[in-house]
């Protein structure tokens, strides 16, 4: 394939995983809240504190094997995974968590325990 050229079977490939990808994520995605909700429940805390926490699991899944791959491959990859994954923990449980609280300071829907 050229640079600048758009293979057409690529293309269709990609859209059909996609559209799959997006039919898969409709399907379970009211599992995945009804088992947040009975978990939040169970350990009586907040369902959103425990979504903000479970959540970014499943959505980083991408790059965990992205950075597994890179500690294999490379000498100095197990650094630069490392860092990138504590990077990542750090921004979702300090700047999501805290625009949410902020943006939820005055309502009662948005509890740390329920």
């Amino acid at each position: 394939m050229k640079r600048g050229k758009i293979d057409r079977g690529e293309l269709a490939k990609s859209s059909v995983l996609i559209i799959l990808g997006a039919i898969i994520i409709l399907v379970l995605s009211n599992f995945f809240v009804e088992v947040i909700n009975e978990l939040a429940r169970s350990l009586n805390v907040s369902s959103v504190w425990l979504s903000m926490v479970i959540s970014p699991i499943a959505a980083e899944l991408e790059e965990k094997i992205s950075a597994y791959k890179l500690t294999i491959s490379s000498k100095g990859g197990g650094s630069i995974a490392v860092y990138s994954f504590i990077g990542s923990k750090i921004e979702n449980n300090t700047l999501l968590l805290g625009i949410n609280r902020f943006a939820f300071s005055r309502s009662k829907y948005l509890p740390l325990v329920n």
